[in-house]
C-alpha cells in the first residue's frame, strides 16, 4: 500500500518539459503492513481468528500509522508502482530500536483496539463516512471548549 500522490511539474516551469513524474510512498507504511502478520501470529489462535475472518488490517494499519511518526520518500512513479519495502532499502534511514518497537507496540494494541472496535459495531464494518468521524479519534479526542 502506498500513497498515490504524484506530482506532476508544470509544463511551462524550467525543469518541467521531459522530467518524470514522481510518486510520494510512506515508507512507515510499508514497515507496519510487514510487521503485522508475524505479531499477529504471536496472539492467541482465537484473536487471529477473529481478526483475519473480519479482515481488519486496514484498520489497524491506519490506527498503527495515526500513533507514530511517519517517514515519506519520493520515488520516480515507474519504481513506486508496485514498491516493496526491500526496494526502499537505499532510501531508509537506520531505524532506531526504540522506533522498531513503539511501531511493534501499537500493532499488538491495535489488534485488540480494532477487534473491540469492531464487536462494539456490531460486527458491521459498513458504516457511513460521519459516523467513521463522529467517534473518538485522536484528531477529537482532546477537544477545547470555549467559554464566553
Amino acid at each position: 500500500m502506498t500513497n498515490e500522490t504524484v506530482c506532476k511539474p508544470e509544463p511551462n516551469t524550467p525543469g518541467g518539459a521531459g522530467h518524470m513524474e514522481k510518486q510520494l510512498v510512506n515508507v512507515t507504511s510499508l514497515l507496519v503492513q510487514a510487521d503485522i502478520e508475524p505479531i499477529l501470529t504471536e496472539q492467541p489462535i482465537e484473536i487471529q481468528t477473529r481478526f483475519r475472518a473480519r479482515d481488519l488490517y486496514a484498520e489497524l494499519t491506519a490506527y498503527v500509522l495515526s500513533r507514530i511518526p511517519n517517514h515519506h520518500v519520493v520515488m520516480p512513479s515507474r519504481r513506486a508502482t508496485h514498491v516493496q519495502l526491500e526496494d526502499l532499502k537505499p532510501y531508509l534511514l537506520q531505524e532506531s530500536a526504540e522506533r522498531q518497537l513503539g511501531r511493534e507496540r501499537f500493532i499488538c494494541e491495535g489488534i485488540y483496539w480494532v477487534l473491540e472496535k469492531g464487536l462494539s459495531r456490531g460486527g458491521d464494518r459498513r458504516r457511513s463516512p460521519t459516523t467513521e468521524f463522529s467517534e473518538r479519534t485522536p484528531f477529537n479526542t482532546f477537544r477545547v471548549s470555549r467559554s464566553r
